[in-house]
């Protein structure tokens, strides 16, 4: 009977929102594991206390210039629900991949260029730009610092992928301004996830009524 059921239209979107379901559940899953590791390092290695979580987010060494009624632990939540998020974009983009070319390690290969393609301009950020890192050297740059961080500015409106850090959308001040109204920058990023997870769902379950049976 149950074969039955899995060759209707139904069926088989039944069986496509349960591998769905799978894949995010894993994926924040695993999202989650790293930051438990992440936590218990600092609470039992460096020796953070609960005291310690509440102190302003500014008095973190590189965190001078996030907002001031920020502390660690409600920066840290956010982190962890934007990473999740950012997560089940690229676990959604790896299912549509496989499904449209039947081939899961070229899905994976391929959410892999995805997320390092979308990690790019963070990691030349702190390697290139970050002045902790490297003197302050013109010739070190492939672009002069306010072209670069103009262009970072409008990466990081269009790019969910860089969800997986929001120090950039915690620092002051980070709005848009669109008429007569100011937005925080962070809500163009989530929105884009929200999107292109309904999309791959959309075009998952299409391609599971039309495409191969």
């Amino acid at each position: 009977m149950a074969d039955v059921v899995h060759v209707t239209r139904k069926g088989r979107e039944r069986i496509i929102l349960t591998k769905l379901l799978h894949g995010v559940f894993w994926s924040v899953i695993s999202n989650f594991y790293f930051w438990g590791i992440y936590l218990a390092y600092q609470w039992f290695a460096v020796g953070m206390r609960s005291e310690d979580w509440s102190s302003p987010l500014f008095l973190v060494e590189g965190y001078q210039m996030c907002a001031s009624g920020l502390t660690i632990f409600g920066y840290i939540l956010r982190q962890i629900a934007a990473a999740a998020l950012a997560t089940i974009v690229i676990a959604v983009i790896t299912m549509l991949l496989s499904k449209l070319t039947c081939k899961g390690i070229f899905a994976l290969l391929a959410a892999l260029v995805i997320f390092i393609l979308g990690i790019i301009p963070d990691v030349m950020e702190v390697v290139l730009y970050n002045s902790i890192f490297l003197v302050d050297s013109g010739e070190r740059y492939f672009l002069p610092r306010p072209e670069f961080y103009r262009l970072l500015k409008f990466e990081k409106l269009g790019n969910p992928i860089s969800l997986f850090q929001i120090k950039y959308f915690a620092q002051q001040p980070r709005y848009i301004q669109l008429g007569q109204y100011q937005y925080s920058m962070v809500i163009f990023p989530l929105l884009i996830a929200v999107i292109l997870i309904g999309i791959c769902i959309m075009l998952l379950l299409w391609t599971k009524r039309g495409g191969k049976k």
